[in-house]
Protein backbone atom coordinates (compact mmCIF):
# COMPACT_ATOMS: atom_id res chain seq x y z
CA UNK A 1 0.00 0.00 0.00
CA UNK A 2 1.29 3.45 -1.06
CA UNK A 3 2.61 5.56 1.82
CA UNK A 4 2.98 9.03 2.34
CA UNK A 5 6.12 8.95 2.66
CA UNK A 6 8.75 11.14 0.49
CA UNK A 7 12.44 10.01 -0.27
CA UNK A 8 14.18 12.97 -1.36
CA UNK A 9 17.19 11.84 -3.30
CA UNK A 10 19.95 14.00 -5.02
CA UNK A 11 22.01 12.51 -7.98
CA UNK A 12 23.15 15.41 -9.62
CA UNK A 13 26.56 17.03 -8.82
CA UNK A 14 26.88 14.62 -5.61
CA UNK A 15 24.87 11.47 -4.38
CA UNK A 16 22.67 12.10 -1.71
CA UNK A 17 19.93 10.41 0.41
CA UNK A 18 18.70 13.67 1.96
CA UNK A 19 16.02 12.79 4.48
CA UNK A 20 19.07 11.05 6.44
CA UNK A 21 21.60 12.76 8.71
CA UNK A 22 24.92 13.83 7.03
CA UNK A 23 26.69 11.08 9.14
CA UNK A 24 24.66 8.73 7.26
CA UNK A 25 25.40 10.15 3.77
CA UNK A 26 29.45 9.91 4.98
CA UNK A 27 28.63 6.32 5.84
CA UNK A 28 27.12 5.55 2.22
CA UNK A 29 29.52 7.02 0.57
CA UNK A 30 32.48 6.02 2.54
CA UNK A 31 31.80 2.29 1.00
CA UNK A 32 32.44 2.31 -3.06
CA UNK A 33 30.31 -0.44 -3.36
CA UNK A 34 27.66 0.31 -0.60
CA UNK A 35 27.04 3.67 -2.62
CA UNK A 36 26.98 2.05 -5.92
CA UNK A 37 24.11 0.05 -4.76
CA UNK A 38 22.12 2.08 -3.51
CA UNK A 39 22.79 4.04 -6.83
CA UNK A 40 21.84 0.94 -9.28
CA UNK A 41 18.65 0.46 -7.15
CA UNK A 42 18.15 4.26 -7.74
CA UNK A 43 18.65 4.20 -11.60
CA UNK A 44 16.53 1.28 -11.99
CA UNK A 45 13.68 1.58 -9.35
CA UNK A 46 11.11 0.73 -11.94
CA UNK A 47 12.12 -2.58 -11.66
CA UNK A 48 13.10 -5.42 -9.77
CA UNK A 49 16.88 -6.06 -9.90
CA UNK A 50 18.40 -9.89 -10.15
CA UNK A 51 21.18 -10.45 -7.39
CA UNK A 52 23.01 -11.69 -10.71
CA UNK A 53 22.68 -8.89 -12.27
CA UNK A 54 24.00 -6.35 -9.65
CA UNK A 55 26.95 -8.89 -8.85
CA UNK A 56 27.54 -8.67 -12.29
CA UNK A 57 27.91 -4.35 -12.40
CA UNK A 58 29.04 -4.01 -9.06
CA UNK A 59 32.03 -6.52 -8.89
CA UNK A 60 32.52 -6.89 -12.61
CA UNK A 61 35.77 -9.16 -13.00
CA UNK A 62 36.51 -9.16 -9.58
CA UNK A 63 33.02 -10.98 -8.61
CA UNK A 64 33.82 -13.94 -7.11
CA UNK A 65 31.93 -16.89 -5.17
CA UNK A 66 31.64 -14.51 -2.19
CA UNK A 67 30.46 -11.78 -3.95
CA UNK A 68 26.44 -13.20 -2.92
CA UNK A 69 27.65 -13.26 0.77
CA UNK A 70 28.93 -9.84 0.73
CA UNK A 71 26.04 -8.11 -1.58
CA UNK A 72 23.52 -9.56 1.70
CA UNK A 73 25.73 -8.05 4.21
CA UNK A 74 25.84 -4.98 2.46
CA UNK A 75 22.06 -4.83 2.41
CA UNK A 76 22.07 -5.87 5.89
CA UNK A 77 24.94 -3.15 7.41
CA UNK A 78 22.07 -0.51 5.21
CA UNK A 79 19.52 -1.48 7.38
CA UNK A 80 21.24 -1.41 10.58
CA UNK A 81 22.57 1.55 10.25
CA UNK A 82 19.06 3.19 9.07
CA UNK A 83 17.69 1.67 12.57
CA UNK A 84 20.70 2.66 14.91
CA UNK A 85 20.24 6.56 12.92
CA UNK A 86 16.49 6.43 13.41
CA UNK A 87 15.63 7.06 9.64
CA UNK A 88 12.21 6.58 9.59
CA UNK A 89 11.26 7.26 5.77
CA UNK A 90 14.14 4.71 4.33
CA UNK A 91 13.06 1.93 7.08
CA UNK A 92 11.63 0.10 3.89
CA UNK A 93 13.61 1.66 1.08
CA UNK A 94 14.61 -1.41 -0.43
CA UNK A 95 12.75 -4.75 -0.50
CA UNK A 96 13.67 -8.46 -1.32
CA UNK A 97 11.45 -10.00 -4.45
CA UNK A 98 12.25 -13.71 -5.84
CA UNK A 99 16.37 -13.72 -5.76
CA UNK A 100 15.53 -9.45 -6.67
CA UNK A 101 15.75 -6.41 -4.49
CA UNK A 102 14.13 -2.93 -5.57
CA UNK A 103 13.39 0.44 -4.73
CA UNK A 104 10.28 0.13 -2.66
CA UNK A 105 8.12 1.21 -5.17
CA UNK A 106 5.31 1.78 -3.06
CA UNK A 107 7.21 4.58 -1.48
CA UNK A 108 7.36 8.52 -3.16
CA UNK A 109 10.51 9.65 -4.55
CA UNK A 110 11.31 12.86 -5.18
CA UNK A 111 14.13 13.01 -7.33
CA UNK A 112 16.64 15.64 -8.47
CA UNK A 113 17.37 14.13 -12.30
CA UNK A 114 13.73 13.52 -13.07
CA UNK A 115 12.59 17.18 -11.59
CA UNK A 116 15.33 18.93 -13.69
CA UNK A 117 14.17 16.75 -16.71
CA UNK A 118 10.50 17.73 -16.31
CA UNK A 119 11.67 21.36 -16.00
CA UNK A 120 13.52 21.36 -19.17
CA UNK A 121 10.65 19.95 -20.97
CA UNK A 122 8.02 22.07 -19.59
CA UNK A 123 10.18 25.03 -20.72
CA UNK A 124 9.86 23.53 -24.42
CA UNK A 125 6.49 24.24 -24.62
CA UNK A 126 6.91 28.04 -23.59
CA UNK A 127 9.52 28.59 -26.27
CA UNK A 128 7.59 31.39 -28.05
CA UNK A 129 7.00 32.52 -24.48
CA UNK A 130 10.65 34.14 -23.32
CA UNK A 131 9.85 35.53 -20.30
CA UNK A 132 8.43 32.55 -19.27
CA UNK A 133 10.82 29.81 -20.76
CA UNK A 134 13.47 31.33 -19.40
CA UNK A 135 12.47 31.73 -15.79
CA UNK A 136 11.26 27.67 -16.01
CA UNK A 137 15.62 27.58 -17.40
CA UNK A 138 16.56 29.54 -14.62
CA UNK A 139 15.06 27.10 -11.96
CA UNK A 140 15.94 23.42 -13.95
CA UNK A 141 19.82 25.33 -14.03
CA UNK A 142 19.55 25.51 -10.22
CA UNK A 143 18.85 22.66 -10.10
CA UNK A 144 21.44 20.72 -12.07
CA UNK A 145 24.70 21.07 -9.73
CA UNK A 146 26.87 18.90 -11.89
CA UNK A 147 26.74 15.50 -13.92
CA UNK A 148 25.10 12.71 -12.68
CA UNK A 149 26.76 10.41 -9.89
CA UNK A 150 30.29 11.98 -10.18
CA UNK A 151 31.91 9.52 -7.84
CA UNK A 152 30.58 6.33 -10.67
CA UNK A 153 30.94 8.26 -13.64
CA UNK A 154 33.46 6.05 -15.18
CA UNK A 155 30.79 3.22 -14.60
CA UNK A 156 29.31 1.56 -17.64
CA UNK A 157 25.58 1.38 -16.02
CA UNK A 158 26.03 5.30 -15.76
CA UNK A 159 27.64 6.50 -18.90
CA UNK A 160 24.15 6.24 -21.08
CA UNK A 161 22.07 8.09 -18.37
CA UNK A 162 24.95 10.67 -17.21
CA UNK A 163 25.56 11.66 -21.00
CA UNK A 164 21.57 11.68 -21.26
CA UNK A 165 20.87 14.12 -18.76
CA UNK A 166 24.10 16.22 -19.65
CA UNK A 167 22.52 16.51 -23.03
CA UNK A 168 19.35 17.97 -21.82
CA UNK A 169 21.15 20.41 -19.85
CA UNK A 170 23.70 21.49 -22.59
CA UNK A 171 20.83 22.31 -24.96
CA UNK A 172 18.24 23.78 -22.12
CA UNK A 173 21.22 26.01 -21.69
CA UNK A 174 22.25 26.68 -25.18
CA UNK A 175 18.25 27.78 -26.01
CA UNK A 176 18.68 29.90 -22.78
CA UNK A 177 21.29 31.79 -24.47
CA UNK A 178 19.82 31.92 -27.50
CA UNK A 179 16.39 33.56 -26.03
CA UNK A 180 18.94 35.55 -23.91
CA UNK A 181 20.71 37.20 -27.07
CA UNK A 182 17.64 37.90 -28.50
CA UNK A 183 16.92 40.32 -25.70
CA UNK A 184 20.40 41.97 -25.47
CA UNK A 185 20.72 40.40 -22.01
CA UNK A 186 24.56 39.95 -21.99
CA UNK A 187 25.04 39.92 -18.34
CA UNK A 188 23.03 36.76 -18.34
CA UNK A 189 24.75 34.81 -21.00
CA UNK A 190 28.02 35.23 -19.01
CA UNK A 191 26.36 33.60 -15.85
CA UNK A 192 25.03 30.95 -17.87
CA UNK A 193 28.47 30.60 -19.48
CA UNK A 194 30.08 30.34 -16.41
CA UNK A 195 27.76 27.57 -15.07
CA UNK A 196 28.24 25.57 -17.67
CA UNK A 197 32.39 25.70 -17.98
CA UNK A 198 32.42 24.91 -14.07
CA UNK A 199 30.71 21.66 -14.98
CA UNK A 200 32.18 20.98 -18.83
CA UNK A 201 34.91 23.13 -19.11
CA UNK A 202 35.89 22.10 -22.70
CA UNK A 203 32.52 22.90 -24.43
CA UNK A 204 33.44 24.60 -27.33
CA UNK A 205 29.96 26.94 -27.55
CA UNK A 206 30.07 27.93 -24.45
CA UNK A 207 34.14 29.16 -24.60
CA UNK A 208 32.69 30.45 -27.71
CA UNK A 209 29.89 32.23 -26.18
CA UNK A 210 31.12 33.50 -22.83
CA UNK A 211 34.34 34.84 -24.90
CA UNK A 212 32.33 36.80 -27.57
CA UNK A 213 29.90 37.92 -24.57
CA UNK A 214 32.77 39.67 -22.79
CA UNK A 215 33.99 41.71 -26.05
CA UNK A 216 29.87 42.31 -26.44
CA UNK A 217 30.10 44.23 -22.85
CA UNK A 218 33.44 45.57 -23.55
CA UNK A 219 35.36 43.38 -21.37
CA UNK A 220 38.07 42.79 -23.32
CA UNK A 221 40.14 42.22 -21.27
CA UNK A 222 38.76 39.21 -19.61
CA UNK A 223 37.80 38.00 -23.16
CA UNK A 224 41.53 37.64 -23.71
CA UNK A 225 42.48 36.14 -19.98
CA UNK A 226 39.82 33.04 -20.93
CA UNK A 227 40.95 33.23 -24.72
CA UNK A 228 44.29 32.08 -23.05
CA UNK A 229 43.33 29.56 -20.63
CA UNK A 230 41.10 27.44 -23.24
CA UNK A 231 44.11 27.52 -25.43
CA UNK A 232 46.56 26.04 -22.99
CA UNK A 233 43.90 24.15 -21.20
CA UNK A 234 43.34 22.37 -24.76
CA UNK A 235 47.03 21.89 -25.36
CA UNK A 236 48.08 20.71 -21.82
CA UNK A 237 45.35 18.49 -21.28
CA UNK A 238 43.59 17.37 -24.34
CA UNK A 239 46.89 17.88 -26.33
CA UNK A 240 44.47 19.29 -28.93
CA UNK A 241 43.68 22.64 -30.69
CA UNK A 242 40.89 24.95 -29.68
CA UNK A 243 38.23 25.16 -32.45
CA UNK A 244 38.67 27.58 -35.70
CA UNK A 245 35.81 29.36 -34.72
CA UNK A 246 37.25 30.31 -31.32
CA UNK A 247 40.75 30.80 -32.43
CA UNK A 248 39.05 33.45 -35.08
CA UNK A 249 37.95 35.63 -32.49
CA UNK A 250 41.95 36.40 -31.42
CA UNK A 251 41.79 38.89 -33.95
CA UNK A 252 38.99 40.78 -32.95
CA UNK A 253 40.34 40.86 -29.34
CA UNK A 254 43.19 42.13 -30.29
CA UNK A 255 41.37 44.96 -32.51
CA UNK A 256 39.55 46.01 -29.58
CA UNK A 257 42.42 45.79 -26.95
CA UNK A 258 43.47 49.12 -28.67
CA UNK A 259 41.72 52.61 -28.07
CA UNK A 260 41.52 54.77 -30.83
CA UNK A 261 44.17 57.29 -31.01
CA UNK A 262 44.24 60.47 -33.05
CA UNK A 263 47.64 62.03 -32.16
CA UNK A 264 50.36 59.74 -34.40
CA UNK A 265 53.19 60.75 -31.74
CA UNK A 266 51.38 58.73 -29.30
CA UNK A 267 50.32 55.77 -31.64
CA UNK A 268 53.99 55.41 -32.72
CA UNK A 269 55.69 55.49 -29.24
CA UNK A 270 52.97 52.57 -28.73
CA UNK A 271 54.21 50.97 -31.33
CA UNK A 272 57.84 51.40 -30.83
CA UNK A 273 57.84 50.30 -26.98
CA UNK A 274 55.64 46.78 -28.18
CA UNK A 275 58.72 46.13 -30.56
CA UNK A 276 61.52 46.51 -28.15
CA UNK A 277 61.52 42.87 -27.05
CA UNK A 278 64.44 41.03 -28.20
CA UNK A 279 64.49 36.89 -30.32
CA UNK A 280 61.71 36.50 -32.77
CA UNK A 281 58.25 37.30 -33.22
CA UNK A 282 56.12 34.34 -31.16
CA UNK A 283 52.02 35.04 -31.89
CA UNK A 284 48.49 32.87 -32.02
CA UNK A 285 48.55 31.46 -35.73
CA UNK A 286 45.92 33.74 -36.19
CA UNK A 287 48.22 36.46 -36.91
CA UNK A 288 50.53 34.08 -38.38
CA UNK A 289 48.19 33.62 -41.02
CA UNK A 290 47.56 37.51 -41.18
CA UNK A 291 51.46 38.19 -41.64
CA UNK A 292 52.34 35.45 -43.58
CA UNK A 293 49.71 36.93 -46.07
CA UNK A 294 51.02 40.28 -45.68
CA UNK A 295 54.77 39.48 -46.79
CA UNK A 296 53.42 37.32 -49.46
CA UNK A 297 51.53 40.45 -50.65
CA UNK A 298 55.39 42.07 -49.62
CA UNK A 299 57.30 39.77 -51.74
CA UNK A 300 55.37 40.13 -55.07
CA UNK A 301 55.91 44.25 -55.11
CA UNK A 302 59.85 44.53 -53.42
CA UNK A 303 60.74 40.87 -55.80
CA UNK A 304 62.73 39.47 -52.04
CA UNK A 305 62.59 35.72 -50.64
CA UNK A 306 60.70 34.80 -47.74
CA UNK A 307 60.64 30.88 -46.87
CA UNK A 308 58.28 29.17 -44.38
CA UNK A 309 59.41 26.29 -42.18
CA UNK A 310 57.03 23.41 -40.15
CA UNK A 311 59.19 21.98 -37.43
CA UNK A 312 57.39 18.43 -36.21
CA UNK A 313 57.97 16.99 -32.55
CA UNK A 314 57.73 13.04 -32.29
CA UNK A 315 58.37 10.91 -29.40
CA UNK A 316 61.19 8.79 -29.80
CA UNK A 317 59.81 5.95 -27.04
CA UNK A 318 57.34 3.57 -27.68
CA UNK A 319 54.35 5.58 -25.61
CA UNK A 320 53.08 8.88 -26.76
CA UNK A 321 54.14 12.00 -24.99
CA UNK A 322 51.05 12.77 -22.58
CA UNK A 323 49.53 16.22 -23.47
CA UNK A 324 50.88 17.75 -19.94
CA UNK A 325 53.94 16.58 -21.18
CA UNK A 326 54.11 17.89 -24.57
CA UNK A 327 52.89 21.12 -23.85
CA UNK A 328 56.19 21.64 -22.14
CA UNK A 329 58.51 20.04 -24.87
CA UNK A 330 56.57 22.77 -27.11
CA UNK A 331 57.06 25.90 -25.26
CA UNK A 332 61.10 25.07 -24.41
CA UNK A 333 60.88 24.16 -28.25
CA UNK A 334 59.17 27.45 -29.06
CA UNK A 335 61.46 29.80 -26.84
CA UNK A 336 64.75 27.85 -28.58
CA UNK A 337 63.73 28.94 -31.77
CA UNK A 338 62.72 32.94 -30.24
CA UNK A 339 66.35 33.05 -28.98
CA UNK A 340 68.13 31.47 -32.02
CA UNK A 341 66.09 33.60 -34.52
CA UNK A 342 66.06 37.03 -35.49
CA UNK A 343 63.61 40.11 -34.68
CA UNK A 344 62.50 39.70 -38.04
CA UNK A 345 61.44 36.04 -38.33
CA UNK A 346 58.02 35.00 -36.70
CA UNK A 347 56.93 31.71 -34.78
CA UNK A 348 53.81 30.49 -34.12
CA UNK A 349 52.41 26.93 -32.48
CA UNK A 350 50.09 25.32 -35.48
CA UNK A 351 49.12 22.26 -33.54
CA UNK A 352 49.94 20.16 -29.82
CA UNK A 353 53.18 18.91 -32.01
CA UNK A 354 53.81 21.26 -34.88
CA UNK A 355 55.46 25.08 -35.23
CA UNK A 356 55.38 27.13 -37.84
CA UNK A 357 58.45 29.84 -38.46
CA UNK A 358 58.49 32.00 -41.09
CA UNK A 359 61.98 33.20 -42.49
CA UNK A 360 63.11 36.42 -44.53
CA UNK A 361 66.34 33.86 -46.27
CA UNK A 362 68.58 34.49 -49.63
CA UNK A 363 68.05 30.67 -50.22
CA UNK A 364 66.57 27.42 -48.91
CA UNK A 365 70.47 26.38 -48.25
CA UNK A 366 70.45 29.58 -45.45
CA UNK A 367 67.24 28.32 -43.81
CA UNK A 368 68.62 25.07 -43.12
CA UNK A 369 71.21 25.98 -41.56
CA UNK A 370 68.97 27.89 -39.53
CA UNK A 371 66.70 24.77 -38.52
CA UNK A 372 69.66 22.53 -38.07
CA UNK A 373 71.01 25.07 -36.12
CA UNK A 374 67.82 25.49 -33.43
CA UNK A 375 67.47 21.38 -33.41
CA UNK A 376 70.87 21.58 -32.27
CA UNK A 377 70.27 24.05 -29.43
CA UNK A 378 67.57 22.20 -28.95
CA UNK A 379 69.35 18.93 -28.30
CA UNK A 380 72.28 20.36 -26.05
CA UNK A 381 70.06 22.29 -23.65
CA UNK A 382 67.68 19.11 -23.22
CA UNK A 383 69.55 16.28 -23.94
CA UNK A 384 67.87 13.48 -21.76
CA UNK A 385 63.88 14.70 -23.95
CA UNK A 386 63.43 11.64 -25.91
CA UNK A 387 61.66 13.43 -28.83
CA UNK A 388 63.12 13.69 -32.70
CA UNK A 389 62.63 16.88 -33.87
CA UNK A 390 61.86 17.21 -37.91
CA UNK A 391 61.46 20.14 -40.57
CA UNK A 392 60.34 20.70 -43.74
CA UNK A 393 61.06 24.21 -45.40
CA UNK A 394 59.71 25.71 -48.35
CA UNK A 395 59.64 29.11 -50.58
CA UNK A 396 56.37 31.40 -49.83
CA UNK A 397 54.76 32.06 -53.15
CA UNK A 398 54.38 35.92 -53.43
CA UNK A 399 50.71 36.76 -53.95
CA UNK A 400 49.79 38.08 -57.14
CA UNK A 401 46.30 38.51 -56.79
CA UNK A 402 45.25 42.17 -57.61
Amino acid sequence: MTTNKVIDITLLGEFSLNNASEDFNKFINHSKKMRMFIEYLILNRERPVPFAELIENLWGKEKTDKSSGALKTMLCRFRNSVETNEIEELEDIIITKRGCYQLNPELLYNIDAENFEMLCVDAERYFDEPEKCLEIYKKAAEIYKGNLLPKSADANWVIPKRNYYSNIFLTAMRNAVFLLKEKNDHETVVEICKKVLDIDMYDQYFNYEIINTYLELGRNDEALKHYNYITKLYYSKLGVQIDEEIRNLYGKIVSLQKKKETDIDIIQKSLEAESAEKGAFICEFGVFKEIYHLEARCLERSGGTMFMAVMNIESTARKAIKPERLDTIMKCVIDICCKSLRRGDVISRYSPNQVVLLLPMVNVEDGNLVMDRIIKTYKREYPKVNIDITYDIRAVNPDTTS
